[in-house]
């Protein structure tokens, strides 16, 4: 279909108040009046798999490297998973500090949240120094019960000097 000028330009004018869908990465530096981060408790697990590992060796430099299954194979593994948390924590604070009135974040008990950055932020525990922090904060989320899992929120919230809400997801009607 041939597009006008002018049509274009009517297009523009109408979808200046539609709802926009932005990736994450697209809104680094930006802001919207309000943002919705519905799916955030996933990971980014595109570095990994059961047979090699793409991390950054600290005792090189921070070079990538690929590992095929070498002896060191699980310790690289952590290395991957910890850098995975940093980005997914990163790439969160860069998606909930883009609004400008309000952000509205979806969070509960959902298949992957053991492994995102919301379940490690919110819902930390008092690791010892030495301990694997990703992996002793899944284990205590998955042994939360659901007044613990609420209370953790609800501190998080008060932490924020009541600037955060917690609430159930509206019911929408038919």
């Amino acid at each position: 279909k041939e597009t006008h000028p002018e049509e274009y330009e009517l297009r523009l004018e109408r979808d200046e108040k539609a709802l926009k869908v932005v990736t994450i990465h697209k809104s680094k530096g930006l802001e919207y009046p309000i943002v919705i981060c519905p799916f955030f408790w996933g990971n980014t697990e595109q570095g990994k798999t059961r047979d090699h590992v793409l991390y950054h060796d600290p005792g090189q430099s921070y070079a990538p490297v690929l590992d095929l299954g070498s002896d060191g194979f699980d310790d690289h593994c952590r290395h991957y998973e910890e850098e995975s948390l940093a980005e997914d924590i990163r790439l969160l604070y860069v998606a909930l500090t883009r609004a400008r009135h309000r952000t509205c974040h979806v969070w509960g008990r959902i298949r992957k949240a053991p492994y995102s950055a919301p379940a490690y932020l919110f819902h930390q525990g008092q690791e010892p120094k030495g301990t694997d922090i990703a992996q002793a904060g899944r284990e205590r989320y998955r042994g939360l019960s659901h007044d613990d899992f609420l209370r953790d929120l609800e501190t998080f919230a008060c932490a924020s000097g009541n600037t955060i809400r917690i609430g159930p997801l509206p019911v929408a009607d038919e």
